[in-house]
């Protein structure tokens, strides 16, 4: 048997279930993707091929239309390089697709005999979408409902839909609902597990190559994200950090991820980016010595930052729960999170803080001052996560589907 994955990022939420499958099966494994994979990740047994698209977006296309042309390219390209593969004598018996950005949309056409399981996130609403955007109007609305068109039609064709959680199954239509079974990415527990770091920790950037000496006596706030935008709530985050830096002369605050906007609107600053709106806004407050911006870090990094970690603040608006929240629940991590939707899915034990209001500043203020003050215990903290959420009921249930 011959399985194919297809996912824009690479490995994206196949990093573990493309070499556990790969290992499972006496056939080929190969992961169609149009990244180019700057931190150089290698799977097991999972051959890659890139691909990209004929040509850019046109630019006289109808604003609603530009995500469903982008879709129609991305279609094309899977199906060239599908036909490419054939061509190679590889024919794929299996087709798991990241559903949304097009990649399946032609792909039942094209091998029909082929079994497409496409693995669906979100659907936007009008209640979880005009967090997206600064000012919500009708005309968004309506660009929104139109950019959904090419994932219902993948929906449509493919033979099996798997979603992560039970709360991102809920936003999707009736129609589809009873169609979609849950199987949760599954959180690699042998990495991010709970351990005490004692001593000192350095984190190398797998992006920037910058590195990051924290020492035993820091007190450590992190945060972490694919973007820095307010659909992850960075800006309550970093006025926070700003109020913890001034009362605390000991605390560090580390942000890994990229200064990108990946979902929500730009910022008023001339570049757009979050990151220089902030450092502008809070240019007086903030200590830019104990303020480490470390990029995208490598796993086994973003794992010990998670463990050695005083507070760990995972802020978010109603929308898809980020992996890095798993992690650090995984590590046992001292949490400090906002109420929303589908938490009960993600943690196996209340925080020890109670969640705050996003939409209240003073009370994150005041939440992130007690959080970073507690001691850290002598003991290996547990792991907040939900054992079904461990990669090891993820493997099960992905083989019970392809057994079907």
């Amino acid at each position: 048997m011959n399985i194919l994955f297809i996912h824009n990022n690479f490995p994206g939420q196949f990093l573990k279930l493309a070499p556990y499958l790969a290992s499972q099966i006496s056939g080929r494994t190969i992961f169609l993707t149009r990244s180019e994979n700057s931190q150089k990740i290698r799977l097991d047994g999972v051959e890659v091929v890139h691909f990209t698209t004929h040509r850019n977006q046109s630019t006289n296309v109808h604003n609603y239309l530009k995500p469903v042309e982008q879709c129609v390219l991305q279609g094309q390209a899977v199906v060239k390089a599908l036909d490419q593969l054939l061509r190679q004598g590889f024919r794929p018996n299996i087709i798991i697709s990241h559903a949304g950005v097009g990649s399946g949309i032609y792909i039942k056409s094209f091998l029909s005999s082929v079994r497409l399981i496409s693995y669906v996130e979100w659907f936007f609403k009008p209640e979880t979408s005009r967090y997206i955007f600064a000012d919500f109007q009708l005309n968004d609305n309506l660009a929104m409902q139109t950019m959904m068109w090419p994932l219902m039609h993948e929906m449509l064709c493919a033979d099996d839909l798997v979603c992560p959680t039970q709360w991102q199954r809920s936003q999707f239509p009736s129609p589809w609902y009873e169609r979609i079974q849950v199987i949760f990415d599954g959180v690699d527990t042998e990495l991010f597990q709970p351990r005490h770091w004692r001593g000192v920790l350095s984190l190398t950037s797998g992006s920037s190559g910058h590195t990051v000496i924290l020492q035993s006596s820091d007190r450590v706030l992190t945060y972490a994200t694919r973007g820095m935008e307010p659909l992850r709530g960075f800006p309550q985050f970093m006025r926070a950090a700003a109020v913890a830096q001034q009362a605390n002369s000991d605390v560090q605050v580390v942000i890994a991820g990229n200064d990108r906007v990946v979902y929500s609107h730009h910022s008023a600053h001339p570049s757009g980016s979050w990151k220089q709106q902030m450092l502008k806004e809070l240019s007086d407050q903030l200590d830019l010595k104990r303020l480490h911006f470390v990029g995208l870090l490598p796993y086994r990094d973003l794992a010990k930052l998670m463990q050695r970690s005083n507070l760990y603040c995972y802020f978010t608006r109603p929308y898809v729960v980020s992996w890095s929240l798993f992690e650090a629940a995984a590590c046992g991590t001292r949490l400090l999170i906002n109420q929303f939707e589908g938490i009960d899915e993600v943690l196996a034990l209340p925080s020890l803080l109670p969640p705050v209001n996003l939409d209240d500043q003073e009370e994150i203020n005041q939440a992130v001052l007690r959080g970073i003050t507690l001691e850290r215990p002598h003991f290996v903290q547990d792991s907040l996560l939900l054992p079904e959420m461990d990669f090891h009921h993820t493997k099960h249930a992905w083989l019970k589907l392809l057994a079907c």
